[in-house]
């Protein structure tokens, strides 16, 4: 049984990667198929913004960052960078620095502790709910 469930799980990762990776390429015009890459979660893919927010979660020390371009702390919770980085530009959506240009190409509203249940997490992250109002 277990065999089976970690079978379905890796084909499951495989097709994904894959339908990313297609949506990811250029059309023949040279325009990308998706415009625009919009992260919604937690420390999976918050790029930043934990730095921005009263909160105790926080990634804006060493060792984090160590491989990432630079080589200094971002809030990312990873020593380099993490899949919205591979995906889109991976910018924080409450990083001072955002420009238009940034929104119209994709954000990361995630931020790290944050649950899809408002009572999930009371560490004053941002819940997927409140994300999602923003």
């Amino acid at each position: 049984m277990a065999a089976a469930v970690s079978v379905a799980i890796f084909l499951l990762v495989v097709l994904t990667v894959a339908g990313v990776d297609a949506l990811l390429e250029l059309t023949p015009t040279g325009t990308a198929k998706v415009p625009a890459v919009l992260a919604f979660g937690d420390s999976v893919v918050d790029t930043g913004n934990n730095n921005f927010i009263r909160t105790i979660i926080r990634a804006n020390f060493p060792p984090y960052g160590r491989e990432f371009p630079g080589r200094k702390p971002t809030g990312r919770f990873s020593d380099g960078k993490i899949s919205i980085d591979f995906l889109g530009d991976g910018a924080a959506y409450l990083d001072k620095n955002l420009s238009m240009d940034d929104l119209k190409t994709g954000v990361s509203f995630a931020s790290a502790g944050s649950g899809y249940d408002n009572a999930s997490c009371r560490t004053m992250v941002r819940p997927c709910l409140h994300q999602l109002s923003i």
